[in-house]
């Protein structure tokens, strides 16, 4: 299944996973989502879902749907939950739209998009 979503071979995605990398998916909200589940069972547990919220527990990774339609104070609480702690963190998180013109309009934290950004994939 993963081969078949966004063109990537078995390698390319292990490297993904297994170096524990921050992603951002743009793209199509069934196709991101067809990402994620495929993604999962690769992924380190635990694996929790935030969209808002405090962000007190580690989680190894934390899904974030949407994460262009974050409020300016759940960019923050994700943004403080990224550099906080001695864990390390995984954060992979989609967006229907992409989210870097949001950063140049100032509607979305540069140093939060920067954070996620390690790894962009655009599903279209």
């Amino acid at each position: 299944m993963l081969e078949a979503v966004a063109g990537f071979t078995a390698s390319d995605w292990s490297l993904i996973v297994s170096y524990g990398m921050n992603a951002l998916i743009e793209g199509d909200e069934d196709l991101t989502q067809a990402l994620i589940r495929a993604l999962t069972p690769c992924l380190r547990p635990p694996i929790r879902s935030w969209r808002r919220g405090p962000l007190t527990e580690s989680s190894a990774t934390l899904l974030v749907p949407g994460v262009g339609e974050l409020s300016m104070e759940a960019q923050n609480a994700l943004f403080e939950w990224l550099c906080v702690g001695t864990e390390p963190r995984r954060v992979i998180s989609t967006s229907s739209t992409p989210v870097y013109p949001l950063v140049t309009r100032g509607q979305f934290r540069a140093d939060l998009y920067y954070h996620l950004n390690i790894v962009l994939l655009q599903l279209r």
